[in-house]
């Protein structure tokens, strides 16, 4: 069970996570009910729960928490790409890229972030006040972009 130590709880989700062909881990989250629902990324020797403001990465077969990292911002989703051992998280005002260890690599915080598009390593933010931007998803590195009525 992630998440018990709130203030204020107004859900109690389960996540079933296949983790094998015909293996799967059961995870309990209890939240505050702010955001998007939680989400999970496997590992190969561990589980990130995404849910709320926060990450927690779980260890495996046994699920007993062995980080946690606040994002600051209401996670939306993980992105991930396989190569790298890091993960990116996005979040309502940020891209948080978290290195195996669930430490912050690096960090890019934004205005709320109303869309988004993923080109190859690069992730292309609406953003709802502000130009757009451009995030390199290895790097961290980011640059506005021209609005589309500026060109």
């Amino acid at each position: 069970m992630v998440g018990d130590q709130l203030e204020r709880t107004t859900e109690y989700l389960g996540l079933l996570v296949q983790s094998g062909p015909s293996a799967f881990l059961r995870v309990g989250v209890v939240s505050e009910g702010h955001g998007l629902r939680p989400a999970v990324y496997l590992r190969r020797d561990c589980v990130l729960v995404g849910f709320g403001a926060c990450v927690k990465q779980l260890t495996l077969p046994a699920l007993t928490e062995a980080a946690s990292v606040s994002l600051l911002s209401l996670f939306y989703e993980f992105l991930a790409d396989g190569v790298v051992d890091n993960v990116c998280v996005l979040c309502e005002t940020a891209v948080v890229c978290l290195n195996p260890k669930c430490e912050v690599v690096w960090r890019v915080d934004t205005d709320i972030i109303v869309d988004w598009r993923r080109k190859a390593n690069n992730l292309h933010l609406t953003l709802f006040d502000g130009p757009p931007l451009e995030v390199d998803l290895q790097t961290g590195q980011s640059r506005k972009l021209p609005r589309p009525n500026d060109r």
